[in-house]
């Protein structure tokens, strides 16, 4: 499901997915879903090398003002959204990484 243009509300979906698989699935079902494949993501990159260093954006965005809009002159605070991200996520903020001790909780073993 795209998340960019949510067309279900997180209730709608958990009924959709207990009705489609005839077992029950909530909110919270979900959320520990996407953390458990998040986390997978990540550690798959990690293995291949991919670090903190590699979240980014282009060039332009983080140097060049914005020329318009109610945001004009601004430039992406990439350090700060990078680190607003991985506290959300429950990852270490110095490296990106999930902790082990999130990876246990999610029964996910490297």
């Amino acid at each position: 499901m795209c998340t960019f243009a949510p067309l279900f509300s997180e209730e709608i979906l958990a009924e959709l997915l207990s009705s489609l698989y005839a077992e029950s699935w909530s909110v919270e079902d979900l959320k520990e879903v996407g953390a458990r494949v998040m986390c997978q993501e990540r550690l798959f990159n990690m293995r291949e090398g991919i670090t903190e260093k590699d979240d980014t954006l282009p060039e332009r965005l983080l140097k060049e003002p914005k020329p318009d809009g109610p945001t004009k002159g601004a430039v992406v605070p990439l350090k700060e959204l990078k680190e607003d991200y991985y506290k959300t996520l429950g990852y270490d903020v110095s490296t990106g990484n999930p902790p082990d001790s999130l990876l246990e909780r999610l029964g996910i073993k490297k």
